[in-house]
């Protein structure tokens, strides 16, 4: 999930940390979710941890029986040794599901088979975080004080301590595991928890990105400087919440992914300064996603930002570094799995068939309404939404361009679309040009679809306008609004930024927002993700002729007396 270095560096701050607190350095680790890798004995056995807890359930699937895994393992990578503790799984869910009297039975079976150890350990978030558990477990019925008492009352049972237990008995067998979590999670991700960089795009994203900024922390620190401050906000962003979604994750919760994003450009803004000239964040073509395709990152001022040629030479990145924020910090819509053994009613939800990305080229059909869009039922009679760009970079500069098709009726008509990105400072601007190669006159009507992550939807502080000219309305952000404009002003308080859209010509202009379904412990839920501003040109051209527009995106601060700003103070009142 995280380098080498990363891993090693995580672990040591943590065990100083604790050390610090408790007058004792850890000898163990607790791995976040109880995700296993077979590389990690590396980077524990370097922080000089002896020993982690792992599902029993992965030794099951290796052919171990229940007694079996009842004693401690050792495993190692490369030469570096690591003790396993395998956790019960049958204690696990009997605490503290069943009763004190049903879990002292439960141990008294276990136990009557006269293991060595059994080991019992689980997440603090099941004592008091879940549902209704704070009261059962520390009210009236005092739940955890009659389980430690009836333990200690117990003749059959005695507690020990993990490293107390390696101590004493050592270990008894070696053993080699794979990619493991506990069961849930392994059904989430399809049995590899990095499935999930392959299931969700945008955790993917976030995740090269972070590659990326610790590449940059690595160069900084190896060239002597003082990186402190830019490695507790990369460590911050490696926090596994945002990547992941099942019952428990969080990518699908856009507060999550933003906080990743603002470690990681607050990382990025720190050292990018350190680094030597040719080693500093900077226009260039890289394979960003690792999907075996280049992307581009054009760099000036505050702004970084990434354009994707293969996937219609769409934006997948804007990045204001000032104000560490990701404005493409976007979340598609996918198909919601049923629970397992479960008979849930899956109720038919849209689904997107293409990425949630900015300056996404739209050929749409005539009865395309603004209404259709967040529904995922408009016509799409173009091919260039997915459709792979040529392109060439020159410095901040660059030039994409597509022959493709679109339908016009029953004919597939030539057509061929040219964009050009220009950053200049933090403006980004960009040109269209569209022209028909087909033998005749055309009538089609483009659409360029552009995305606003601000930190919330409809909530004071929060504010879009469109404008026409000289006149402004403000309309929701959670709302479809179909308006002529020829701009957007989107105001954020909480962030203390603003993001402008320009386009030349009023034009007719859909708003519309972006909603995902969630499955929580409370049932599904919606949550709002983004707002779409969509400008739609109906346009009528020649044979061989060509339309020209140009379109320009800016990122700023909200100056201090903005009266905007106020309502970040009056909402935490």
């Amino acid at each position: 999930m995280i380098p080498e270095r990363d891993r090693r560096g995580q672990l040591t701050l943590l065990s100083e940390w604790v050390t610090a607190l408790f007058g004792r350095r850890p000898t163990g680790a607790w791995l976040a979710e109880r995700v296993w890798e077979p590389s990690l004995p590396t980077a524990l056995h370097a922080a000089g941890l002896d020993y982690v807890l792992i599902d029993d359930e992965v030794f099951h699937h290796q052919g171990y029986t229940e007694q079996e895994t009842c004693v401690a393992f050792i495993t190692e990578e490369q030469g570096d040794p690591v003790r396993v503790l395998p956790i019960s799984r049958r204690l696990r869910y009997a605490i503290p599901t069943l009763t004190v009297m049903e879990v002292m039975a439960t141990l008294g079976e276990m136990t009557a088979a006269q293991p060595e150890v059994i080991i019992y350990a689980e997440d603090g978030e099941r004592f008091g975080n879940w549902p209704g558990t704070y009261d059962y477990l520390y009210g009236e019925e005092a739940y955890l004080d009659q389980l430690f008492s009836a333990i200690e009352a117990s003749d059959d049972v005695t507690s020990v301590l993990p490293g107390d237990y390696l101590r004493q008995s050592g270990v008894s067998k070696r053993v080699y595991l794979p990619p493991t979590s506990y069961q849930e999670m392994l059904e989430w991700s399809g049995g590899n928890w990095r499935n999930f960089l392959t299931q969700y795009r945008e955790s993917n994203l976030m995740h090269k990105k972070m590659y990326q900024v610790s590449r940059w922390v690595a160069a900084a620190q190896n060239a002597g400087h003082d990186t402190t401050a830019a490695q507790r906000n990369l460590y911050a962003a490696q926090c596994n919440c945002a990547y992941w979604y099942g019952t428990f994750g969080g990518l699908y919760l856009p507060h999550l992914r933003r906080a990743v994003y603002q470690h990681l450009l607050r990382a990025e803004y720190a050292v990018a300064p350190l680094l030597p000239a040719d080693a500093r964040p900077s226009a260039q073509v890289i394979d960003h996603d690792y999907d075996g395709r280049d992307e581009v990152y054009l760099r000036a001022g505050e702004i970084s930002v990434g354009i994707a040629p293969a996937q219609g030479g769409a934006v997948f990145a804007l990045e204001h570094l000032g104000l560490a924020h990701n404005f493409m910090n976007t979340m598609s819509r996918y198909p919601l799995r049923p629970e397992k053994d479960t008979r849930e009613d899956i109720p038919a939800l849209p689904v997107d068939w293409h990425p949630r990305f900015a300056f996404v080229d739209h050929l749409l059909s005539p009865a395309t309404t603004a209404e259709d869009m967040p529904r995922g039922t408009y016509g799409e009679q173009g091919d260039f939404v997915l459709g792979v760009y040529d392109f060439t970079l020159d410095r901040t500069t660059l030039r994409l361009w597509r022959d493709g098709h679109f339908w016009d009726g029953q004919d597939f008509v030539p057509l061929r679309v040219d964009k050009v990105y220009s950053l200049i400072g933090n403006d980004l601007r960009v040109a269209y040009r569209v022209t028909n190669h087909s033998d005749r006159e055309r009538a089609l009507r483009f659409a360029v679809e552009m995305h606003i992550q601000l930190t919330a939807g409809d909530a004071p502080g929060r504010r879009l306008t469109l404008l026409h000219g000289d006149k402004s309305t403000e309309v929701a952000l959670e709302k479809v609004t179909c308006a002529e404009a020829n701009g957007a002003l989107c105001e954020d308080a909480w962030l203390q930024g603003t993001l402008a859209f320009d386009w030349e010509d009023v034009t007719e202009s859909w708003i519309y927002p972006i909603h995902t379904p969630l499955r929580s412990l409370a049932g599904l839920e919606w949550v709002y993700q983004s707002t779409v501003v969509l400008p739609v040109w109906t346009l009528q051209l020649a044979a061989g002729a060509s339309w020209t527009t140009q379109l320009s995106l800016s990122a700023t601060y909200i100056e201090p007396t903005d009266t905007l700003a106020s309502a970040r103070v009056d909402a935490l009142r």
